[in-house]
C-alpha cells in the first residue's frame, strides 16, 4: 500500500517541479521585457529639437509652457510629472518645437540631464520672490554646468519670473545671488571631494571663483505673466535665430 503511495505521488512532484519551471521562465522574460522597454524607452525620449523648461517648484514654469500652447493654466499644485509636446507649432515662436516642462522635485534630476544634451534652448525658471527659490536652482544649474551632457553652445536661459509680485529681486540681483550659491556648492564639493554626477567635471575642477562671464551662452531674462512673458519671448526668438 505504501509502494502504491509513493508511485502516485511521483508524478505529482514531476508536475510541480514542470510548473515551477515555466513559472520562473515567464517572470525572466517578463523582466527582461521591462528592462529593455525602459531601455528603448529611456533612449526614444532624447529629442533634438527640444526647448526644456526647468527650475524649482513653484517658479511659474508649468504656467509658461502652457501659455506657449496656447492654454491657461491657473491652479498653482505641483507638477508630479513630465509635461511634453512634440513638434508644436507656438503662435509666439517662430518655428516648431518639441516642449518638454520637467518638474521640480529632485528624483527628475536624471530627466534633466538627458533631456538637456540635444535641446535647441535651456529655460531655467526662478521665483524671483523667494530666496529658496534661488538657492535650488543653484544646485540645478551646478549640477548641469558639471555635467558632460551639458553642450555650452546650446542657449541657456535663466528666468527671473513673477517680475509682478511684491518684492521681487531684479535680474542682476539673482545674478550675483547665484554666482554666490555656485561657488559655495564648489568649494564644498571640491573640499569634501563630492561628485553627484560621478564623473569630476567643468565646475569641480575650476580653479578660480565662479563667474557667470565663463559660459557666454547664459542670459538672464525679467519675466512676468502679466506682461505675457514678452521680455522672454522676444529673447527666446532672437537667440534661437542666432543659433
Amino acid at each position: 500500500m505504501s509502494s502504491l503511495n509513493q508511485t502516485d505521488t511521483a508524478p505529482s512532484s514531476s508536475s510541480s517541479l514542470i510548473s515551477n519551471s515555466f513559472y520562473l521562465i515567464g517572470i525572466s522574460t517578463f523582466a527582461a521585457f521591462c528592462v529593455y522597454k525602459y531601455i528603448f524607452r529611456s533612449k526614444k525620449q532624447i529629442k533634438t529639437n527640444s526647448i526644456v523648461i526647468i527650475g524649482p517648484s513653484q517658479s511659474g514654469k508649468t504656467s509658461f509652457f502652457y501659455y506657449l500652447l496656447g492654454k491657461e493654466k491657473t491652479e498653482t499644485v505641483v507638477s508630479m510629472q513630465m509635461n511634453e509636446v512634440d513638434n508644436f507649432k507656438s503662435k509666439f515662436l517662430k518655428s516648431s518645437y518639441d516642449l518638454i516642462d520637467i518638474p521640480g522635485q529632485g528624483y527628475f534630476k536624471e530627466s534633466i540631464l538627458e533631456n538637456i544634451q540635444e535641446a535647441k534652448m535651456i529655460l531655467l525658471f526662478v521665483d524671483s520672490t523667494e530666496r529658496s527659490s534661488i538657492v535650488t536652482a543653484g544646485e540645478y544649474l551646478y549640477d548641469i554646468l558639471n555635467s558632460d551632457k551639458f553642450n555650452v553652445n546650446v542657449p541657456f536661459v535663466i528666468v527671473c519670473n513673477k517680475q509682478d509680485m511684491n518684492l521681487p529681486k531684479n535680474k542682476k540681483m539673482i545674478e550675483n545671488n547665484l554666482a554666490t550659491e555656485l561657488e559655495n556648492i564648489k568649494q564644498i564639493k571640491q573640499k569634501n571631494q563630492l561628485d553627484d554626477n560621478a564623473q569630476v567635471g567643468v565646475m569641480f575642477n575650476m580653479k578660480q571663483k565662479f563667474s557667470f562671464s565663463m559660459f557666454k551662452n547664459i542670459k538672464f531674462v525679467e519675466s512676468d505673466k502679466t506682461s505675457k512673458y514678452e521680455g522672454l519671448i522676444e529673447t527666446m526668438n532672437k537667440l534661437l535665430d542666432d543659433n
